[in-house]
């Protein structure tokens, strides 16, 4: 028996937003929305720093962009399920280098390079069911649960690779595509997170489990009385998110030629910034996963435009931290607006 239809699962196009009077300049539709607002907030950087920074501009600059901005862009897909629910999940970075470690171990002893890839994204689902049934089942709140499974996974990481890397041996088309390949100037890396983005925001837009997933994240209690089986909703987002940053951290073996254990250390904080930069509401219920997509490309943007400028990675750690609070002032002033006009 199907789930009856949600209409209080509204889409990221939020009515407040929809219905909000014509502006009187380009400018003020733009930032008038959550979403406008980062559009806008990437064009003025890309504008200032195109004046500002030589090289910047230069194609294969661009290209490398792109490439930098891909696993932390595909780890930020699934971190946007769960934070549309109002979960988090903390555990993704130690997921990500637990399964670098696992699929280069797969390689050594042998399996097909595709078997490896699956067995590891699995390894990502299976934790990330295991972070699901501790928050539905036990009711472990997602902060402690996810904080716990990553220092669970962190130590197996370095238990399997004896605190070392697990070298093997690069032989493979897949491998090479995601490593150093691609096709024509755009790399693997991000041909694939370009698809898993695609894959995403076709689940929550036309999907019906992406409206339970808004839904869900709008209102449990609402949720539940239109017959959404929410526990099933919250486990299945951190499932997608272990996936995610399974299938991130097989990228991130491809890059690197080694499963390194310590990998992925801030990839769960970029991932958390990067979703919050694009707009998405911690509090659930609002958010667009092209939002996060702009968030993890203005945090690469900001990454090249520190490396191109000399900056050290101590001082870059700070500015990265004033971009994220100015980003939730930014979202949180917006939605603030939106409240106001939906009451006049």
């Amino acid at each position: 028996m199907s789930n009856p239809p949600v209409t209080q699962a509204t889409p990221p196009t939020a009515t407040a937003e929809a219905s909000a009077p014509a502006q009187s300049s380009l400018w003020s539709r733009l930032t008038g929305s959550r979403y406008g607002t980062v559009g806008a907030v990437l064009v003025i950087l890309l504008i200032i720093t195109s004046l500002t920074v030589p090289n910047f501009l230069t194609v294969p600059n661009l290209l490398n962009v792109l490439q930098q901005m891909a696993i932390v862009g595909v780890v930020a897909v699934g971190m946007t399920f769960v934070i549309l629910t109002a979960g988090i999940d903390l555990s993704v970075g130690s997921i990500l280098a637990l399964t670098t470690v696992g699929f280069a171990l797969f390689l050594q002893f042998g399996w097909n390079v595709w078997l490896a890839l699956v067995a590891a994204v699995l390894i990502g689902g299976v934790t990330g069911l295991i972070n699901g049934l501790g928050y539905t089942v036990f009711n472990i709140q997602p902060f402690v649960m996810t904080l716990a499974t990553l220092a669970i996974a962190q130590g197996l990481a370095l238990s399997l690779a004896n605190g070392g890397e697990i070298i093997y041996s690069r032989s493979s088309g897949l491998l090479n595509f995601l490593g150093n390949g691609g096709i024509g100037q755009l790399s693997g890396e991000f041909i694939v997170f370009a698809v898993i983005a695609v894959l995403g925001w076709i689940a929550l837009r036309y999907l019906p489990a992406g409206r339970y997933v808004y839904a869900v994240g709008g209102s449990l209690e609402t949720a539940r009385l239109s017959g959404i089986r929410v526990k099933r909703v919250l486990t299945v987002v951190y499932v997608i998110s272990g996936c995610c940053a399974g299938l991130a951290g097989v990228m991130t073996a491809a890059r690197l030629g080694v499963g390194e254990p310590t990998a992925g250390s801030l990839t769960n904080l970029d991932a958390i910034a990067a979703v919050v930069i694009g707009g998405t509401s911690l509090a659930g219920g609002r958010g667009s996963l092209w939002g996060s997509v702009v968030g993890a490309l203005i945090l690469a943007v900001i990454a090249n435009i520190l490396i191109l400028m000399g900056v050290s990675p101590y001082q870059s750690e700070i500015i990265r931290g004033c971009v994220i609070i100015a980003a939730v002032l930014i979202a949180s002033a917006n939605l603030a607006k939106g409240r106001r006009r939906v009451a006049a």
